[in-house]
Parts: structure tokens; sequence; C-alpha cells
């Protein structure tokens, strides 16, 4: 069931990645070889259609922004992010906002995590 949910949030975020094309000096879509998972605070959450943008505060202090499909994400929420790409200076057309660094994978509730 895991395979297949990987799969589809891949095949579906590659095709958010070719509709909101980055600025001329965006960084093509990058795959990690293998998937990474992080663990954090959800810090802020924007919606836009079917994804969500979270900005997550890792462990080690760093902030990064996570483009996910919906789900139970809330500002305080621990959180487990799993990591399945990345594109640097991405636009999205639909929030007319550039991201810096995005990284595109799950982000699931995670209160036990410490």
């Amino acid at each position: 069931m895991i395979r297949i949910l990987v799969v589809a949030v891949v095949l579906v975020l590659g095709c958010c990645a070719r509709t909101e094309a980055p600025t001329s000096t965006g960084m093509p879509f990058v795959r990690d070889a293998v998937s990474t998972t992080h663990h954090g605070t959800i810090r802020q959450v924007l919606s836009a259609g079917p994804y969500r943008y979270v900005q997550c505060q890792l462990e080690d202090g760093s902030e990064v922004w996570v483009a996910t499909l919906g789900g139970e994400h809330r500002v305080g929420m621990r959180a487990s992010i799993t990591r399945f790409a990345r594109r640097q200076d991405f636009h999205s057309r639909r929030m007319d906002r550039t991201f810096t660094d995005l990284w595109f994978g799950i982000v699931r509730p995670n209160p036990e995590h410490t």
C-alpha cells in the first residue's frame, strides 16, 4: 500500500513541477535516489488547490518547505517528512511565490518522535 502511495505522490508532484515551471534561473527537478526521512515541527501551512506547502523546522534547527498532497497538517504539530525530490528556485504560479529550496514528499503526524 505504501509503495502505491509513494509512486502516486511522485507522479503527481512530477506533474506539478511541469505545470508550474520554475523561473529561468531554476534548477531542474531532482529526484532523490533513495527517499530520506526527517523529523521536525510544522511552522506554517499554505493551501494551493490539492497541494499543501508545509514549512517545517527540522531537528537540526534548519527550516524547509515541503510540497505535499492534502492531509492533516497543523501549525505546531510534530511530523515525519519523507523527501522524494527537491527543486531550487521553484515558482508556484498558483501562489505567485518562489520557494528558494522546495522539497517534494509526504508530511505525516508523528507526535511520539522527540
